[in-house]
């Protein structure tokens, strides 16, 4: 390993090169390019956050670091989304992957993000790397139309006839969300093997809804990415099980508490999983932001010296599972009796990153 160069940010020669790397090992049966997927993530303006090893001019490892800003009830997170992380056939099994994580993860404490956050399924390779199963998704299966009488004041649109402005507006409503620009939007619109479908309300002409399903090669048959009223939303649900005529998951988090409600009685199947494996960067502003939104609330027990104190002592996989949930009973017994319940009123933390932003 020794001759090896890196980990070491991308110069922008190489981009063509390391994006072919990735399409070969990640992308090699589809039509398109792993760029046109992840298009704010494999752009000239986030080279920096990209880690590659290299053997001369062969790419041996590659992992991405996206930066998202989450906007919850608790303040504005940092978080460093990480994505990519691939080796060559040839060079696996030799720590590539955990040192150029290890690299990820120290630009993202050094550029001051709160937390890391990665979707994988080698849940012990990574818990060797401080993450931990975290957070709660929610995906709900839905087989049929589902409505006994279909909207009549809503126009519905398959495809890309909307502005990305209009999309934003209608983003901008969630009251947790990746702060995004219409620029941002645009580009998301344009990935491939996805399909829009927007709801319009007949009289004023304004889009009220809309719903990606699809995205590259992933997420095919899930509803990742949604927006608008509840009502609405639920006529264009059962628009687009009707055109697609196949099983679908709409993914949500737990806290759309009405939407869920107003599913329940439709789906074949309710399905409760985490969010991803997270990793907390920065333990004193993740508790400060924690005991900020708890003495707005009135929960003043929780902003005081001895709860910070406890709060520091955590273990990493109990603070992580605690401040992002789900709550098992039995972490919750690390915590002293004095804040045990009141904490259940401010945590798990309303958490959420949508499908257009995943890497």
């Amino acid at each position: 390993m020794e001759n090896f160069e890196g980990p070491r940010p991308h110069k922008n020669e190489e981009l063509k090169s390391v994006i072919s790397f990735l399409d070969v090992n990640l992308r090699n049966d589809v039509k398109w390019s792993i760029a046109d997927e992840y298009p704010t993530t494999y752009a000239l303006e986030n080279l920096s956050n990209l880690r590659i090893i290299k053997d001369g001019d062969n790419v041996l490892s590659h992992a991405a670091v996206k930066t998202e800003i989450i906007r919850t009830h608790f303040g504005l997170f940092k978080v460093a989304a990480i994505g990519g992380v691939v080796t060559s056939k040839e060079h696996r099994a030799q720590g590539l992957s955990a040192k150029i994580l290890e690299n990820c993860i120290t630009l993202a404490q050094n550029e001051g993000h709160d937390v890391a956050i990665l979707w994988t399924n080698l849940f012990d390779h990574y818990r060797k790397l401080g993450f931990e199963l975290a957070g709660t998704e929610v995906a709900i299966i839905i087989d049929k139309p589902f409505l006994t009488e279909p909207s009549t004041n809503l126009n519905f649109i398959k495809g890309f006839q909307v502005s990305a402005e209009a999309i934003e507006r209608v983003y901008s409503q969630h009251s947790v969300i990746s702060l995004r620009t219409a620029a941002d939007i645009a580009r998301y619109m344009r990935i491939p093997n996805s399909n829009i479908y927007t709801a319009w309300n007949k009289q004023s002409g304004q889009l009220v809804a809309y719903a990606v399903e699809g995205k590259g090669s992933d997420l095919s048959g899930y509803i990742h990415e949604w927006g608008g009223g509840v009502t609405e939303l639920m006529s264009l649900f059962n628009y687009i099980s009707g055109d697609q005529k196949r099983k679908l998951a709409i993914i949500t988090p737990v806290h759309s508490e009405n939407l869920i409600r107003q599913l329940k009685p439709y789906a074949s199947n309710i399905n409760i999983g985490f969010l991803g494996m997270i990793k907390i960067l920065n333990r004193e502003n993740v508790i400060g932001k924690v005991q900020k939104h708890a003495l707005q609330i009135g929960l003043n027990d929780l902003s005081s010296q001895a709860f910070t104190d406890v709060m520091m002592a955590l273990d990493e996989k109990v603070l992580t599972q605690i401040v992002f949930g789900p709550h098992d009973p039995k972490l919750l017994t690390a915590i002293p009796s004095d804040f045990r319940e009141p904490m259940k009123k401010l945590l798990p933390m309303a958490f959420w990153i949508w499908g257009w932003d995943s890497v």
